[in-house]
């Protein structure tokens, strides 16, 4: 997705989904999309799907989330993030995090594995713009584990009081999720779930990370 006929197909999208000015969308694009981090399902050579997935330290922030109209309930945008978090399993990234502002949509993201976080973040780009949304109470953000060996190494680091110990874990969407996360830090991949194992959802209810209140999305 990098032509420049693409990028205006993807910026035309994300207008009908979301209804930003142009001038706007075109800064978003400049300043944050990258060929590393935006993500599209093609259909007939054009985009019907995208989503973004910005780095930030200890994470990726997911935005940008659309699907055209005419291709909604199709689970296209299901297959698109579960092609996002494989990825970012692969880079090693923690978490994902991402701010739903309907119940609705919140129960669809549950669906994926993340989970409702219990206080407010604010997110705003590195020149300062706001990134989530205006109204502050909405700023609920939903998290979920991308790389389950990064997400309990970081757990480790942050309390060193904890015990490590072995976990299974199985994630339906992401396979490079699937084994065992063993005492000594090492990742076993496995082939079917172990009996005992434990769902993104539930690996984050175990080993809680709360985002910062406050997180700048760098230059990407």
């Amino acid at each position: 997705m990098g032509t420049a006929a693409q990028l205006t197909e993807l910026k035309h999208l994300w207008q009908l989904g979301f209804g930003d000015p142009m001038e706007w969308i075109d800064s978003f694009f400049s300043g944050y999309s990258t060929p590393a981090n935006r993500y599209a399902t093609m259909l007939g050579g054009k985009p019907v799907t995208e989503l973004h997935a910005l780095r930030y330290h200890g994470g990726a922030y997911i935005y940008g989330v659309t699907t055209h109209p005419d291709y909604r309930r199709h689970g296209l945008g299901l297959q698109l993030m579960a092609t996002a978090l494989e990825d970012l399993c692969r880079q090693g990234v923690p978490q994902a995090m991402l701010i739903a502002e309907r119940p609705g949509l919140r129960h669809w993201y549950a669906t994926m594995g993340f989970v409702l976080a219990s206080g407010t973040v604010e997110v705003t780009g590195y020149t300062g713009e706001n990134m989530g949304m205006d109204d502050a109470s909405l700023n609920a953000p939903m998290l979920r584990v991308a790389s389950a060996k990064a997400y309990i190494d970081a757990y480790r680091t942050r309390h060193p009081e904890w015990q490590p110990r072995e976990i299974a874990v199985s994630d339906p969407l992401v396979a490079g999720n699937c084994g065992v996360y063993r005492a000594d830090g090492s990742f076993e991949h496995t082939p079917q779930p172990a009996q005992g194992a434990v769902t993104p959802a539930g690996l984050a209810r175990m080993l809680p990370a709360e985002p910062e209140p406050h997180i700048t999305i760098p230059p990407q």
